[in-house]
């Protein structure tokens, strides 16, 4: 596969709802109700459940082979559709991991603004410090962003938010071709275990194509599904690397060029191929 590929690049509710429990496709997929929040900067979004009917929990239920055989991302509508054509590995967790949303983001956005709070007071200590002294607290604000990294992750392990996805970005006139490769190997369950890819806004931007493994910090199956992909000729380890972002920060709307300073992806394939990560 060549020039179809479109690569991002980059640089870098007070917590009562109930835990919501990680499946693949999710609840909310096939409903005209969902809540979508646009995320710019990757072209992933969030699904919010607003509804729960039996109906809905049938249609769920046959989503995996419906997109596998009879839907094609270039040519099914959002406003009909939905979204998002999902497809599950055959392999699932017998016991799906418990993930509560409300408790990460609640706690991920007050750790943003105390991070806020505390560049702003460094800020105003850089300003105030004489020519040769403004270094101590340009260092001072970049211990202080590792640390609301380290938190970040630390939270989305104890919230059970720990997945991630690889993330293709192809034009539409090439998606049909690549999703059909990531549906059948992720059928076969060669890649992650699950995968979507983004039906037709009518805007004829790129598509993205997000494929999922269960824990970001299971770098052995990150690799494994990466390498798979080249194998597939998904992604070319010659050409521009695609990227690997954490589900919290989709969650928490952390995307490229975000004010904290923050990278919004995890993992870059061409880091991951060479061993550098």
């Amino acid at each position: 596969m060549d020039c179809g590929t479109s690569i991002k690049t980059e640089d870098g509710d007070d917590g009562a709802a109930p835990p919501r429990c990680y499946s693949f496709p999710p609840p909310d997929a096939l409903k005209r109700t969902t809540e979508l929040k646009k995320e710019e900067a990757d072209g992933d979004t969030i699904m919010t459940d607003v509804s729960a009917s039996e109906e809905c929990n049938r249609v769920r239920r046959a989503v995996s082979s419906v997109a596998a055989t009879g839907l094609t991302p270039s040519s099914t509508p959002a406003d009909a559709a939905g979204p998002w054509i999902y497809v599950a590995a055959p392999q699932q967790p017998k016991r799906p991991q418990q993930a509560d949303i409300a408790r990460l983001v609640a706690e991920g956005t007050r750790a943003l603004h105390r991070f806020e709070n505390d560049r702003a007071a460094l800020q105003v200590q850089r300003d105030r410090a004489p020519a040769g002294s403004k270094q101590a607290a340009t260092r001072a604000l970049h211990r202080r962003r590792q640390e609301l990294e380290s938190e970040l992750f630390m939270l989305a392990r104890q919230t059970g938010v720990v997945s991630g996805k690889w993330m293709l970005f192809i034009t539409a006139n090439r998606v049909d071709e690549y999703w059909t490769v990531v549906a059948e190997a992720t059928v076969r369950g060669e890649l992650g275990f699950g995968a979507k890819v983004a039906t037709d806004d009518g805007q004829g931007r790129a598509r993205l194509i997000a494929i999922y493994t269960h824990d970001h910090e299971d770098r052995e199956d990150v690799a494994r599904v990466l390498r798979r992909m080249v194998e597939l000729e998904l992604v070319k380890s010659n050409e521009k690397p695609i990227y690997y972002k954490c589900d919290a920060f989709t969650h928490l709307e952390i995307m490229g060029n975000n004010p904290w300073g923050l990278k919004a992806s995890r993992f870059s394939s061409r880091d991951v191929l060479r061993g550098e990560w």
